[in-house]
């Protein structure tokens, strides 16, 4: 069996490459406070929660659909919703947007498959922020600080969950992330 697929996906600069790197535990995607850095997919092996899978960074959903670079991100979005086997909607909790709304509306299919991280809630005004992405009716988020990792273990605990509720696959015995 090919190793599951965990596709991370959001609108530009809600620190989905920075998500990405802390999950594959090392610095492949790009960073910057520009948007629109990642333009194509960038996958890696990884492992969380005992569990193998193949981990990808996909370019920024934009609603803007002028241009056929904003085409293909789009689509390349699409495609790694479809394929994956767990998709993480990341959404920065500080700023959330009508792309937001466009892309919940997308993902509303894989529902069953989706995880809402709500990124950047690094103090207690931030957290006060969470709740309000109960608007999606994507289930209960999680509120992470890819930055600065915190909220890491919870997160990668779901991901795990899910991928072993769908492959079967249980990981080491009270195995979990390195990464946090």
């Amino acid at each position: 069996m090919d190793e599951p697929r965990v596709a991370i996906v959001g609108r530009p600069n809600v620190g989905k490459s920075t998500l990405f790197n802390r999950l594959a535990g090392r610095r492949k995607s790009i960073t910057a406070s520009t948007p629109g850095v990642t333009r194509d997919e960038v996958d890696e092996r990884a492992e969380i929660g005992g569990v193998p899978l193949r981990l990808v960074d996909t370019g920024g959903f934009t609603a803007d659909a002028g241009g056929e670079l904003i085409s293909r991100i789009r689509e390349r979005c699409r495609d790694a919703v479809r394929t994956a086997e767990v998709v993480l909607f990341v959404v920065d909790v500080t700023e959330i947007s009508g792309e937001d709304e466009e892309l919940a509306e997308m993902l509303r299919p894989a529902e069953d498959r989706l995880l809402l991280v709500a990124n950047k809630v690094d103090n207690e005004k931030r957290e006060l922020l969470v709740p309000d992405l109960y608007r999606f009716g994507l289930g209960d988020p999680y509120p992470v600080s890819a930055e600065h990792g915190i909220g890491m273990r919870d997160l990668e605990e779901a991901i795990a969950g899910r991928l072993s509720a769908l492959t079967g696959y249980a990981g080491a015995p009270g195995s979990s992330s390195s990464r946090r």
